[in-house]
This record gives structure tokens, C-alpha cells and sequence, in this order.
């Protein structure tokens, strides 16, 4: 697992003890655009180009409806092999009102 989270990009040495972030908010999500789906502002942070274009392939040519502050979501993407569960099971922690969700 100690390689895999190598590969992570994740700031202030997250990666030696992953305990201690369990919602891996520390991950650098530089990509970013503002969508309205169904009119209302939402803007995914990323650090995962292919976050932006599926956001772009849903929602890009819906307009806003509603004049209020954007929704935040922020996803952040490891990709390689990890020791984490099966596609079919997930894990999930909560910390902060950040929900982290493993699949």
C-alpha cells in the first residue's frame, strides 16, 4: 500500500500515515468549473481531468436558473493498484462534514 499512496498527490506527508486524514482531504484538486445542473451552480473540484469532462458531458450545456453560490464537490482520483475493497464494496469515512467514499 506504501507504494500506491506514493503515487497520491497528497501534501504535508498524508501519505506516511494515512490514519490521520482518513477523507484524504489534503489532496490538491487544481481543476475546476462551475456546471448548473437542473439551473443550480455546481462546481467539482478536481484533481482529474476526466472529473471536468464528465461534469462537461452531463451538465455543459445547461444554463443557470438560479442566482445562488455555487455547491462544492470535491473528488479527489488515485489511480493504480491499491489493497483497498473490491469493485462491489466500499468504504467510507466522514470527518469535518467531508464524506470519503472508496470503490
Amino acid at each position: 500500500m506504501a507504494e500506491v499512496l506514493d503515487q497520491i498527490p497528497i501534501a504535508n506527508d498524508v501519505a506516511n500515515d494515512v490514519a490521520s486524514d482518513p477523507v484524504l482531504s489534503a489532496f490538491e484538486l487544481p481543476l475546476h468549473r462551475t456546471f448548473f445542473p437542473l439551473g443550480y451552480p455546481l462546481t467539482p473540484e478536481t484533481n482529474s481531468p476526466d472529473v471536468i469532462l464528465a461534469a462537461e458531458e452531463s451538465w455543459g450545456a445547461m444554463e443557470r436558473m438560479f442566482d445562488q453560490a455555487p455547491a462544492r464537490v470535491c473528488l479527489g482520483v488515485a489511480e493504480g493498484e491499491s489493497e483497498a475493497p473490491a469493485p462491489g464494496t466500499s468504504c467510507s469515512a466522514i470527518s469535518s462534514g467531508v464524506l470519503r467514499l472508496d470503490a
